[in-house]
């Protein structure tokens, strides 16, 4: 399974191709609601897309990798948050 948030829909070279390659072995891929409002409003903010643009961009980026519908609740948020506490940015070596 992957889970795709708004860091990895707007990942810019060379991190997109590792992110493409590492989709293409998982299923299912899923995002949330949440990650695609970030990810719009990441490509507005960062990037200077007007919202439909970056909706479309978005909405293709969607289809392109066939990313399915996750609805976070409280359970998934906590381990969410445990996750981002290991390995959030800043917290592991690697990052």
């Amino acid at each position: 399974m992957a889970f795709v948030d708004a860091s990895a829909m707007i990942a810019g070279e060379p991190e997109a191709d590792d992110l493409a390659d590492r989709l293409e072995r998982r299923q299912p891929r899923l995002r949330s609601a949440l990650s695609i409002r970030e990810t719009v409003a990441g490509l507005h903010r960062a990037y200077h897309f007007v919202s439909g643009a970056a909706r479309a961009t978005v909405a293709s980026f969607v289809a392109l990798n066939g990313l399915g519908v996750v609805v976070i609740g409280a359970a998934e948020s906590d381990v969410a948050l445990e996750a981002y506490a290991a390995f959030g940015e800043g917290r592991h070596p690697a990052a």
